[in-house]
């Protein structure tokens, strides 16, 4: 019988918004990550976002 190994691999990144950037561009994509379960947004003091998602691998 085959046996399958799952693997979870965790991520995590910060993005900053870049300077021609409007505030108002940056909230949308940062809404946009959330809402499309992506990743976990938290916003950062300084105006940054952490990222952070898992990824689950499967091996036969």
């Amino acid at each position: 019988m085959p046996t399958t190994t799952l693997a979870e691999h965790d991520y995590h990144l910060v993005i900053q918004r870049l300077p021609d950037e409007s505030q108002r561009e940056w909230q949308r994509t940062l809404e946009k990550i959330e809402a499309h379960g992506y990743a976990v947004v938290t916003r950062l003091p300084d105006g940054s976002a952490g990222l952070r998602w898992e990824l689950q691998e499967t091996a036969a």
